[in-house]
């Protein structure tokens, strides 16, 4: 029995640490678009002035 659960808590640390560098890489891409929606957004208002 404390074998089954030793296994179970291994394979969850790995779905948890897997799952947090998901998280971290949709950060990365998150702050990417927003900061080419920023220079479009700025490109936008000086070109219509």
């Amino acid at each position: 029995m404390n074998m089954v659960l030793l296994k179970k808590v291994g394979e969850l640390t790995l779905h948890a640490i897997a799952s947090q560098k998901d998280v971290e890489a949709q950060k990365t891409l998150l702050a990417q678009q927003k900061a080419q929606f920023e220079e479009r957004l700025q490109h936008l208002e000086s070109t219509s002035r």
